[in-house]
């Protein structure tokens, strides 16, 4: 019981985080290295200037940051972690162009073989994991998503959300496969555990 009341804890921060960072196309920073062998002292100044982050506007959150830096004497590890945080964004950003442009395409290759009636369903679920297999994986989980989304009956077609944090482990793409096909008459290979 209590086991169940931390997972659902855990799982409603984890939806919490997601909610608020979902649609963030800037990253936030880790701190947590440059903040490593400072006095403590530093590290106290440092973390009153993240408490109040979600209040203030980020310019002012920037310079307390740099006048901070300033006085401990830290100005080059933080320019250096800024700096690499505005690469990863540009680098989020250029990902989501990338998928926006090739995502009708996408979605019209899935949706093309997946309407094919010349092709069993197993031919059809090899040609789209090769399809998805083929593609940025970025890509591969925006198509999926949205055709799951706009198609919810299609979900084993076109998804594997499933993963090792998923409360139902033990269902998978390949199980409900090897149920379909055995139940077709299909040959098949011994069943992972």
């Amino acid at each position: 019981m209590i086991f169940q009341y931390f997972t659902i804890i855990a799982i409603f921060i984890m939806m919490h985080q997601a909610k608020a960072q979902c649609c963030d196309p800037i990253p936030t920073p880790s701190y947590s290295r440059m903040l490593r062998g400072i006095p403590r002292e530093a590290r106290r100044a440092f973390r009153e200037i993240r408490r109040k982050e979600y209040l203030l506007p980020r310019s002012e959150v920037r310079a307390k940051m740099m006048d901070w830096a300033k006085k401990y004497n830290m100005t080059s590890e933080l320019d250096a972690l800024l700096k690499q945080n505005a690469e990863t964004a540009q680098q989020i950003q250029t990902t989501i162009h990338m998928v926006i442009q090739q995502l009708p395409d996408f979605i019209t290759r899935v949706n093309t073989i997946a309407t094919n009636m010349s092709l069993s369903l197993d031919q059809v679920n090899n040609n789209i994991e090769q399809l998805r297999n083929s593609v940025n994986a970025s890509l591969r989980e925006a198509g999926c998503f949205i055709v799951s989304n706009a198609n919810p009956s299609l979900y084993w077609d076109y998804s594997n959300y499933y993963s090792n944090y998923d409360l139902y482990g033990s269902i998978n793409d390949y199980n409900m496969n090897y149920r379909r096909k055995r139940s077709a008459g299909h040959p098949l290979r011994p069943l992972k555990s």
